[in-house]
Order: structure tokens, then sequence, then C-alpha cells
């Protein structure tokens, strides 16, 4: 689906991979208007923003409604705070060239897309989700982080999640999970 950065894992603590600079832009992957976060989309939208980070945002949306697409929402990597930005500026600001943030744009997505279909055959619904992406010594654009601590909205669930998705690890392509912001789980009971 995407190179990644790993080159091997000699033990569970211990993640060998490829150098790489690092793209200072992460990739936010949302597919429903949810979280509680400053930046999350609920939030955003319960400010009346209809344009967020170059989305057009359409009205009469409730929280945990599901996005008629799936959209990008990339923050500047900071060390204070993250700051979110359209694609445009980041382009304008030099952070990536056109076409990497193309390419890395139409990644994350995929992924992102790849991660849903997985998590609804095994009950859940990834909501949204953060990818970073760097380039290898050699040009080429690689997964530089892991992908995703799922988080969801009923904390007493937060074990049998990580039970559940602890299957669905040993199954992806990519080696492992970490960092993945705002899955809502639909268990079956």
């Amino acid at each position: 689906m995407t190179p990644n950065a790993v080159v091997s894992s000699p033990d569970k603590n211990v993640t060998i991979a490829k150098k790489c600079s690092v793209f200072p832009v992460e990739f936010v992957v949302r597919g429903y208007v949810t979280g509680s976060t400053d930046t999350s989309l609920r939030n955003v939208y319960s400010k009346r923003v209809r344009n967020y980070c170059g989305n057009v945002l359409p009205e009469g949306m409730v929280k945990n409604q599901k996005l008629p697409t799936n959209i990008l929402t990339p923050p500047t990597k900071s060390t204070k705070y993250d700051v979110p930005v359209t694609p445009d500026e980041v382009i304008k600001l030099g952070l990536m060239t056109k076409d990497d943030y193309a390419e890395v744009s139409s990644r994350a997505l995929s992924l992102f897309a790849y991660g849903q279909q997985v998590a609804l055959e095994n009950g859940l619904l990834l909501v949204g989700t953060k990818y970073e992406f760097g380039k290898g010594t050699d040009g080429s654009i690689m997964l530089i982080d892991e992908v995703g601590y799922f988080y969801h909205f009923n904390h007493s669930f937060i074990c049998l999640a990580f039970q559940l998705l602890r299957h669905i690890v040993l199954c992806w392509p990519l080696a492992f999970f970490s960092v993945c912001n705002f899955l809502y789980l639909k268990m079956k009971f």
C-alpha cells in the first residue's frame, strides 16, 4: 500500500528503521464530525467553521455524523502546539513541494480507507487517525510513524478495544499501529 521505514523489529520494544527526513506536517484524516480537542472536527464545526484546512464542510451536520467523504486536516508539526493549515499554506510555507504533498495526501487517504475497511470487518468504526511521512535517503516517500493507539468515546471498553485491535495489527501489512485518534467503537454484544 505504501512503503514504510521499518527495517525490522527484533524485539517488541525495538524497531530498526531507515533514516528519513521528516515532513513537518502531520496527515490527520477524518471520516466523522467527532473528537474532543480544540482542533477536533466536532469543536471546529460547532464554532461554525465551514472551511477547515481547505475542506468545505456542509451545513447541518451533527456530532459523530459520517462525513460525505474522508478529509485531510493537516497541522504543522511544532514544538509547542500543532497549527492547522491548508494544502496551499503547506506549499507556500515551503514545508513540502506540491508533488510531495499530493503523493502523501493520496497515500494517507488510501491508508485510512483501508483501515476503515479492516476496522469495519472487525465490528469497529475508524473515524480518524494521524499519519507521518518522510523521505528516505534515496528520495522515496515512506510512512515513518506507527499507525495507531485507538481512542474511543466509551473508556470502559479501552482494554477490550486494544485486545480487538491487536488481532487487526497482526494482519495489517504496515507491521504496526500507533497514535490513531478518535476510533469510535461499534461493539457487537
